[in-house]
Order: structure tokens, then sequence, then C-alpha cells
């Protein structure tokens, strides 16, 4: 099958993990896939400050699927417009059309191309909310009354990530026999764990257990380092959790360790309170990593927590960590709560509960069992529900389906 996947934004080492991974698999699997995509990283959220330097516009191939990368053209809030887009997609012979998001502009495009040549366009909607401030939902309620819902309507089928989602699409409109819901996967093969010593146990972060007794918890963040999500209350339970005061353990051996991975407008202040507790030694800021090595970071790790605030529509990073064999921590928010499944696989805290997420790393760290326990279970699930494989067999099904 010959399938034009548009996105906005696409980069091969920090941005896009589902798109890239779900056309990787296709392309495995014999499909032709183009992946149309603009020359241009969002200026806001996780990909702000991201390089364009190494997105010019033109074809390269990229794990078997060949990218074809066009201008972006002006931005339309999210967005860019991709004004060149219509001519691209009029030009290949497709048999299915493939986009993201019923805002977009990519999706508006790749709506109209996919009736004029009489071929079937899949939608997939990861979002479920207008966004997390007031401009934002107001910007999205234009999108949807000028595109938005001439997107939904011109869709095959809506592959929705969660069933939270999945009433999002109800609200808009959408029919219930358009609607799949299909959650994103990861690679499980590619995070085996490791023993620890790895390049994330650099710089601080223990190299084994002390001569008498367990190692110290190590304590993982990937994502966006702002107070939206939750960065400063999971910095504090740490300290709640583990005091520093009087904390050397006996013989000198190491402290619990907390490592962020990631960027954001909070990590100098994130910093400068990690000192103010008496912490900096054992704090570590890693900055952005690339995909390829999220792996060796959560095998790094003991838990991953996800305190986020904010909307989190669907929280890959739970996944990921559910396939290192590690268990999250994790806010009662949006699609965590389906990722994550409390007291199986991880915890889920209310928002902001810094007491709650302190006392849950505390048991962590003191019942190496029982996190053993939700460690192994929530590997499990991931290969059983999300393993990449098992989602592009769905995808596949739908395709034919339409096609």
């Amino acid at each position: 099958m010959k399938i034009a996947h548009v996105t906005p934004y696409f980069h091969p080492k920090y941005y896009g993990s589902h798109e890239a991974f779900l056309s990787k698999e296709l392309a495995a699997r014999g499909h032709e896939v183009t992946l149309f995509t603009s020359d241009r990283m969002p200026r806001w959220g996780g990909a702000r400050g991201l390089s364009d330097a190494e997105l010019e516009p033109g074809e390269s191939m990229w794990e078997g699927v060949r990218i074809v990368r066009v201008p972006a053209g002006p931005t339309l809030s999210f967005v860019p417009s991709l004004p060149s887009l219509p001519g691209h997609l009029r030009r290949g012979d497709f048999d299915l059309f493939l986009s993201h998001e019923v805002f977009s502009l990519a999706a508006w495009h790749t709506a109209r191309a996919a009736r004029r040549a009489k071929k079937p366009f899949v939608l997939v909607q990861h979002g479920y909310h207008g966004g997390r401030r007031a401009i934002f939902r107001a910007l999205f309620k234009l999108e949807f009354a000028l595109f938005g819902r001439g997107v939904l309507r011109a869709a095959d089928r809506i592959v929705s990530l969660t069933e939270k989602g999945a009433d999002f699409l109800d609200e808009l409109g959408a029919k219930a026999d358009q609607v799949e819901v299909v959650p994103t996967g990861v690679d499980c093969a590619l995070f085996e764990p490791e023993p620890t010593g790895g390049p994330f146990a650099e710089g601080g972060s223990p190299t084994g257990a002390p001569a008498d007794g367990p190692a110290p918890l190590r304590v993982g963040f990937i994502g966006r380092i702002d107070e939206g999500k939750g960065v400063l209350d999971l910095l504090e339970a740490f300290a709640q959790a583990f005091p520093p005061t009087g904390a050397q353990p006996p013989g000198g051996g190491p402290l619990p360790q907390l490592e962020f991975a990631g960027t954001g407008d909070a990590q100098h202040l994130l910093r400068e309170r990690a000192t103010a507790l008496g912490l900096a030694s054992q704090v570590h800021f890693r900055g952005r990593i690339p995909h390829s090595d999220v792996p060796a970071f959560l095998a790094a790790q003991d838990v991953l927590c996800v305190p986020t605030r904010e909307v989190e529509p669907f929280g890959i990073v739970a996944v990921e960590a559910a396939a290192a064999g590690i268990p999250c921590l994790a806010t009662r928010i949006g699609g965590l709560q389906e990722t994550v499944l409390d007291g199986r696989t991880g915890v889920l805290l209310e928002p902001g509960d810094v007491g709650a997420l302190a006392t849950s790393l505390g048991r962590l760290a003191d019942e190496p069992a029982w996190r053993s326990e939700l460690g192994q279970a929530a590997r499990r699930r991931a290969f059983d529900t999300y393993d990449w494989p098992r989602i592009t067999d769905r995808f596949e099904s739908l395709f034919a389906a339409v096609a």
C-alpha cells in the first residue's frame, strides 16, 4: 500500500515519536510510506529550542521511509500553513492518506487531497482539549470552526489514542462508527534493562548498593521542565522523602538520586531550589536527550515520575517506563489514567499532592520487592498492549477496512 503520511512537525531524533515509529513499522512490512512534513520545529512545548538547521526542504530516506520536507509557510496559531503541500500530495499516486489532529492545516490539506484522489483518509487525534491556556482554547475553537469540522467529516476513520479522547471526538460531532481507540506504541525491544553504571550513571548517580543494605532509590523525570509539569512538586516531595540533613548512610554510601531529562523555563528555578534544600549533589540535569537515549536513561532509574498538573493527552513516557520494567508515579489526570494502572503498574496521585508523592517515593525505596512487582507487571502490560508490532497490526487492519 502506498501511504501519504502528513504531519506538520517531525524531527528524527527528538520529536514526533508516534509518526516516526508508525511510519518505520509500516515501511518494514513492505508498505511504501512517504512522510510529508515541514522544515520547521514548534517554538513552544517540548520542542522549543530545537534547531531547524537539519530540516532543510527536500527529500531524504529515514529507516525505509521517504521524508519530504516542504516550506512551513506562515504559522497560524499552532501550525504551519504548508502552502506547497497540496501540490506534493497531488503528484503522488497514493492508496491512503493519513494525518494528525483535527485542528491542523496539515490534516485539512490531506483531507482535500484524499477527496480529490477518491482515496480513504484516516485521521489520528492525539489531544482532547483546546490547550492549557484560555488563548489556546479560543484558537482551537476558531480553527475547528474554520476547517476542523470539515476535516472531521472527511475522515473515513478517526483514531483516538485514549478512551478519553474518543469522548472528546464525540463532543465534536464525530460519528461513533468513525472512531476507533488505538493507543500509541513503544518499541519494547529497545527497553531491555541494562546493568547500572551506563552513561546515565555518571556524575553522581549510584553505581551499586552499599555493603549493608539495598541501593538507594533512583528517581527519573523526562519532559518539559516547566512548573505546569509538576517538577517543583517532585523536588519538594523528594526532599520530604529523603531529608538531606543527616541522610548520609553509614560508611558514606550513595544517596538517593533525582535526574531530570529535558529543558524548560523552570530549570534555573529548580536548580536554585535544589541548592537551597541541600540536594544539589543529588539532583542532576541531563538536558534534552534524543529518543535513542531514552532506554538507557530509564535503565538507570528505579522509578519514573510524571507529576504533571497539566492535562497529558496520552503519557508516552509512562509507557516507556513500563517497557523498561520500572513503575511510574503519575498524577491522576488525562491519558495517564489509562497508561498507568494504579497499584498494579504504578501509582496514581492527585495533581499537586506533594505529601502523597513523598509517601509513595518513600515506600518504593523501603519496599524493593513491591517496586519490582509493579515494574514486572508494567513490562508485561507494555508488551501485551503497547508494543509497536501489535499497534501496527491494528493500523493495518484499519487501513484494509477503509481501503
